[in-house]
């Protein structure tokens, strides 16, 4: 299935936001929700295959994951709702199968995570 990249920043429908740990490099969650993508403004679930491959447009059931700020990654701004950091499914993360490819289409995957500190690049 075609994933290009600008899922990992689609629509993600969250609730709440929390502040940072003030004492602790790791990554922590600041919002939570169901994720989903917008081809052609159409609204479309995100789901996982046998394979945990991620899909959009098929059926499933729909992914619960929550978006973690990794402070070790530049350009968070907590005070703006801005965040960098990676998408976790359960305690896995969602993972950019060709993260160097130049061009599209990007495939993506849910796989154990690197690292609570410091993401690889396939996870942000």
């Amino acid at each position: 299935m075609k994933f290009t990249l600008a899922l990992t920043a689609a629509a993600f429908f969250g609730l709440g936001a929390r502040a940072a740990p003030t004492d602790s490099q790791a990554c922590y969650t600041v919002h939570t929700g169901y994720f989903a993508v917008h081809p052609n403004s159409q609204n479309k679930g995100v789901t996982l295959t046998q394979h945990n491959q991620v899909v959009y447009g098929k059926p499933g059931t729909p992914l619960y994951v929550k978006f973690q700020a990794c402070p070790t990654l530049l350009g968070n701004y907590p005070d703006e709702d801005i965040h960098k950091g990676r998408i976790l499914v359960g305690s896995d993360c969602l993972k950019i199968d060709n993260p160097t490819s130049a061009t599209e289409p990007y495939f993506a995957s849910v796989a154990p995570c690197s690292s609570n500190i410091t993401p690889s690049t396939a996870e942000y």
